[in-house]
């Protein structure tokens, strides 16, 4: 429940889908005093619950947590916020309904079970509150291309105005083990949810991304490997990088802590804060978005302008360039658009409007472009007099943040 709640607070629908079942009253937050302002000032929220937070020891459905996950989202979604919910669990509720089928290749078949079981439960629960909830199966193909990307902010954005929470999760069934084609072969930026919830975030410009795991927080090591390991309640992107160590997936899902910091990142540079807490722990999301310091708070580092999060961690990046030092420079010192002459190679067969990785001399990213030519010409100009030929405008290119820029929140464009 919410802190500091008050009789006129409550909230009974009376548009109930199943006439056998109560209204449930709803708790619409208002006056708090909150530990992090920052989330309670948040209006448009994102959710993201993870397998083990949703399946019990047996790895069964747990539907009691369902339901308090729920019911905390329509109170904040009646109080006048707009929540965004990313959920797994299809897998692995599939896997439960067809007897424990382990094997890696029946894992589309029990997303194809679950998923259906796992949003019908959600669509009952949101109905005893007078909700509705709409259900998209996204594959990396509907981030890739910057037109379907703004197709889907578009659909997203209607359903949230109508009062609809959108409940997503990547289209296991068809899409698990797919890939991009790159220059180091397939890869897929929807290696798990932690990255399609924060990829989400930053294409509706969400305040706030809830990460809920099967751990208490980030913490400077391993829980499950290091008994000492110790949960941080702040973690600055900007300053605090040193203080983690981490590793591996979780059991029964494909992320884990390290997944879950990169795409913390994501969402942050976006501008975007970031919680990530324990899914398994009761009442712990209201707590959360109460503004007590449960779990681990990120804030956010940057504001990017919504064509450059889509550059800078939308798309599959199809080939690279590699830059020589002086190139590096320009773009990092003057802000300069980038000539062919600071090209020194080439890799990937990408076409106009692809994204690229930018390399500097030493093979690590500088940052990321939207190529309007193909591998073919650049390559050629390679052999050719390149003076004065502009490869890329300064507008299409966006840098990885330094540690100087990421202590600039207020920056539109990072560097």
């Amino acid at each position: 429940m919410i802190p500091n709640q008050s009789p006129h607070n409550v909230h009974s629908p009376q548009n109930v889908d199943s006439p056998s079942q109560p209204p449930v009253a709803v708790v619409v937050p208002d006056a708090l005093d909150p530990h992090r302002p920052e989330i309670t000032a948040a209006r448009r929220i994102v959710v993201k619950v993870g397998t083990r937070a949703l399946l019990d020891e047996e790895g069964k459905l747990a539907r009691k947590r369902l339901a308090e996950l729920v019911t905390t989202l329509a109170g904040w979604q009646l109080g006048g916020r707009e929540v965004v919910l990313v959920s797994s669990g299809a897998v692995g509720v599939g896997r439960s309904t067809l007897g424990g089928v382990t094997q890696e290749s029946s894992a589309e078949a029990c997303a194809a079970v679950g998923q259906g079981i796992l949003i019908g439960a959600y669509e009952r629960a949101f109905g005893l509150h007078g909700l509705t909830c709409g259900q998209l199966l996204l594959s990396q193909r509907d981030v890739d291309d910057r037109l379907r990307a703004v197709r889907l902010a578009s659909t997203l954005g209607t359903l949230l105005r109508r009062g609809v929470i959108p409940i997503l999760n990547e289209n296991d069934a068809l899409e698990m083990g797919q890939g991009i084609a790159t220059e180091d072969g397939p890869r897929s930026a929807f290696t798990d949810n932690d990255r399609l919830a924060a990829l989400i975030s930053g294409l509706l410009g969400a305040d706030l991304l809830v990460v809920l795991t099967d751990v208490s927080g980030l913490c400077d090591r391993d829980p499950t490997r290091h008994h000492d390991a110790e949960c941080l309640d702040t973690f600055d992107l900007a300053t605090d990088g040193d203080k983690v160590r981490v590793e591996g997936s979780s059991v029964g899902g494909r992320g884990g802590m390290a997944s879950k910091l990169g795409s913390a990142a994501v969402a942050a540079r976006g501008g975007c804060g970031v919680v990530i807490a324990s899914g398994r722990e009761p009442g712990t999301l209201s707590r959360v978005l109460g503004g007590e310091s449960i779990g681990t708070w990120i804030p956010p580092c940057g504001r990017l302008l919504a064509r450059d999060r889509w550059i800078a961690f939308s798309p599959v990046a199809r080939g690279y360039l590699a830059l020589d030092a002086g190139a590096v420079q320009a773009l990092r010192d003057r802000g300069a658009s980038l000539l062919a002459t600071g090209v020194v190679g080439v890799g990937g067969g990408f076409a106009t409007g692809d994204v690229l990785e930018l390399r500097g001399p030493d093979g690590s990213a500088v940052g990321r472009a939207r190529i309007r030519h193909d591998a073919k010409t650049v390559a050629g100009w390679l052999t050719e007099d390149r003076h004065g030929i502009t490869l890329i405008r300064r507008s299409d290119i966006v840098l990885e943040p330094t540690k100087t820029s990421l202590q600039q929140p207020s920056a539109v464009r990072l560097p």
